[in-house]
């Protein structure tokens, strides 16, 4: 099923496990791991164990807040998200152009992200046309262009760029800067393109909205040759690359930010309190909703999804319904919870992904993410 009844932990930096007690010795905050008979998990014989965490708010002597019985012959999978917050840029060099006396130069960029996609169908496409310059005075009017020229084509297309657009002024510069390679040799003919960082909502006043979301800035360059006239519509090649197109592409998303798990801490906050579901526009109306989240620290999560214990799923004309407890420590602090929850569980998954590294791409024509 797609749909999993679920509950959610934040772990407050450095959670002192209880090492007595049940869960009525919880301080606020404070996180645990328990067996059967609300004992303290000490062996991986335990029929099924469950987590707890203390509350600031006790509404209707509703105690600790506590997951469903987690038994491992009823797991479905347990798997860890590592915090990531070093995403790059996608950036983009332009060299090696390849244009003729005479001819005009396009290039065209077209950006994506949650946003622009939304207002412009298939992204924001921006091109600019650089007219070479004419060589009647040379021997072959038709040769290549100085390099001295090259730069001052760039200089053109850099101040086209940063012009208003048709409408809504200039979209492109919200998002991507475009800037000739400073210094001399062959660097002063080189355009480098580069992604911004996409603005932030935010948190707003009205703690019922979910404004966080999952976004990044790609975009795909391209370089070609525009037709000689107006008349000429059709060319040799009219997707001819006349440059090379080097990219280092953006690394995915940031993962485990304070802002993503405030958003999941309100978004599974339903089915994790007996009372007061319901999150409304007036805070002072939400009378056990609570966040433990610290603003500005990094989270990596845990899943486990498993069946329900006391269930024996005997034939009905119902599915079963499993469940998922996700469990968000402060990034790195997270090896005692392993080392218990492997103890029982076994080990988990790693769904990380690869650790951020820069790597170029270099081909005749741009790449695409």
């Amino acid at each position: 099923m797609d749909f999993s009844l679920t509950t959610m932990f934040v772990l407050p930096p450095n959670n002192l496990y209880p090492s007595t007690g049940s869960t009525e010795s919880l301080l606020a905050k404070q996180f645990g791991i328990y067996g059967a008979n609300y004992a303290l998990y000490t062996t991986a014989d335990e029929p099924y164990i469950y987590l707890a965490q203390g509350r600031f708010e006790n509404i209707d002597n509703t105690g600790s807040k506590r997951s469903a019985k987690i038994a491992k012959s009823k797991l479905v999978s347990f798997y860890k998200v590592s915090a990531e917050q070093n995403t790059r840029n996608q950036r983009t060099i332009l060299s090696n152009f390849k244009i003729k006396c005479g001819e005009e130069m396009v290039i065209t960029i077209r950006a994506h992200s949650n946003y622009i996609d939304a207002g412009f169908a298939n992204g924001y496409t921006h091109s600019v046309v650089v007219p070479a310059p004419c060589c009647d005075c040379g021997s072959d009017p038709c040769s290549e262009v100085d390099p001295v020229d090259v730069g001052k084509m760039l200089d053109d297309a850099v101040q086209k760029f940063s012009e208003s657009g048709p409408f809504m002024g200039s979209v492109l510069s919200n998002y991507i800067t475009v800037s000739r390679a400073g210094g001399g040799g062959p660097a002063a003919t080189q355009l480098v393109i580069e992604g911004k960082p996409l603005k932030k909502d935010g948190r707003i006043a009205d703690i019922s909205a979910n404004p966080w979301e999952y976004d990044r800035l790609w975009y795909s360059v391209f370089v070609t040759k525009a037709a000689d006239t107006t008349q000429d519509y059709m060319t040799y090649d009219r997707c001819e690359q006349i440059a090379t197109i080097t990219t280092t592409p953006q690394y995915g998303y940031v993962r485990g930010s304070s802002d993503e798990i405030f958003h999941m801490e309100k978004y599974y906050y339903s089915y994790q309190t007996p009372h007061f579901k319901d999150l409304m526009c007036n805070e002072s109306w939400n009378g056990a909703f609570e966040s433990y989240v610290v603003d500005g620290q990094f989270y990596d999560t845990y899943y486990i999804k498993f069946l329900s214990y006391d269930d024996n799923y005997t034939f009905d004309n119902a599915l079963p319904q499993d469940q998922t407890v996700i469990v968000a420590i402060p990034a790195g602090q997270g090896v005692q919870f392993e080392e218990i929850m492997t103890l029982y569980l076994g080990p988990f998954k790693n769904y990380s992904g690869v650790p951020v590294t820069i790597s170029s791409t270099t081909t005749t024509s741009t790449t695409i993410i």
